[in-house]
C-alpha cells in the first residue's frame, strides 16, 4: 500500500511542472464569425455569438494554422474559408493570458 501511494504521489509530482506552465486560453467560435489576419503580423477579430462581445487577438510569426488537424499556412487557411464558412466549420483560436498573442488558429470541417 506504501508503494502504492509513494507511486501515485511521485506521479503527480512528475505532472506538477507541467500543470504549472498552461497560459493559454481558447475561443471555440463558427467559421462565419472569424476574420482572420491580413498578413502574419496581423489581428485576428471574432465572436463567440453573432450578439457577442467583439474580441480582437494578435498573430505573430510563431502563430501556428491547422486545417483538420494538420499543419497549414494563413493564405492556405484563408483560401478555405468560404467553404468553411458554407460547411459549418469550427475554428478554435488559442493565446496567451499574459502577452493575449495567438498561439495557434485551427479550423475543423
Amino acid at each position: 500500500m506504501k508503494h502504492r501511494l509513494l507511486a501515485i504521489l511521485l506521479g503527480l509530482g512528475l505532472f506538477a511542472p507541467a500543470i504549472a506552465q498552461i497560459n493559454e486560453e481558447a475561443y471555440e467560435v463558427e467559421a462565419g464569425l472569424i476574420r482572420l489576419p491580413v498578413s502574419i503580423s496581423g489581428s485576428v477579430i471574432l465572436r463567440e455569438c453573432q450578439g457577442c462581445e467583439q474580441f480582437t487577438h494578435r498573430v505573430t510569426a510563431a502563430t501556428s494554422y491547422r486545417i483538420n488537424g494538420t499543419r497549414t499556412t494563413l493564405a492556405q487557411l484563408k483560401e478555405v474559408l468560404p467553404q468553411a464558412v458554407a460547411a459549418g466549420g469550427i475554428f478554435v483560436v488559442a493565446y496567451d493570458i499574459e502577452t493575449r498573442n495567438v498561439t495557434f488558429v485551427a479550423l475543423d470541417i
